[in-house]
């Protein structure tokens, strides 16, 4: 009987050592949710969305109340939609278009529940959401939805201090522009990396010519 219930003890201190090592884990991440993404009039997928706080890339302004920004890659699994043209898609990455700054869209609290490592958890910085996908760019074979914020805290603050913000409209020029200062970004960021990695590659040259003549 004592060995039952010092087996018992050991589980017990196991389970939640392994809930809290979650938990911690989960705790770096950006969650939203339950957020729903709606692909067309009939599909709606809700999922929680982690997000690596350093992924959180301001791409540029597309006009008035037009703030696009590309995530990504999320933490959780891959996000699917089966597309009418393009067949089924999975996704890590999205571009979102917001109606303000992302500090003036999201204002993240404690106390949501999440799924994370398949255990429910209540997360320290969570957010609503409701997004809806508007385009698709093909990046070098990886499908990137272009999103419209059609809900977050932002709207729900303007609504109840009596503010009707003002529909955000996403048209085919500003998906367009979303996606070429997206492609701008990423190139400037190839450029730098291989900027750095020719600058290594020299003073390991030079070190090795250094080395050879001594």
């Amino acid at each position: 009987m004592m060995i039952l219930g010092v087996g018992m003890a050991v589980w017990i201190a196991g389970v939640y050592g392994v809930h809290a090592h979650m938990k911690m884990e989960a705790a770096e991440y950006l969650v939203f949710d339950q957020a729903k993404w709606r692909f067309d009039e009939n599909t709606v997928t809700t999922v929680d969305i982690f997000i690596p706080k350093d992924t959180v890339q301001y791409i540029g302004k597309l006009g008035e109340g037009k703030l696009a920004y590309r995530l990504g890659p999320f933490a959780n699994p891959p996000i699917g939609y089966l597309h009418p043209d393009l067949g089924l898609i999975s996704f890590r990455r999205a571009d979102w278009v917001l109606p303000a700054k992302w500090n003036d869209t999201f204002f993240f609290k404690p106390g949501g529940e999440v799924w994370w490592g398949g255990i429910p958890l209540v997360h320290p910085n969570t957010e609503g959401l409701v997004l809806h996908v508007k385009g698709w760019e093909d990046y070098m074979g990886e499908h990137i939805p272009t999103c419209e914020v059609a809900d977050s805290t932002f709207h729900y603050k303007h609504s109840m201090a009596g503010i009707n913000p003002k529909r955000m409209s996403l048209t085919s020029e500003d998906i367009e522009k979303s996606q070429s200062l997206a492609y701008k970004r990423e190139c400037i960021e190839l450029r730098l990396k291989t900027k750095d990695l020719e600058h290594h590659l020299g003073k390991v040259l030079d070190e090795s010519v250094d080395q050879e003549k001594i």
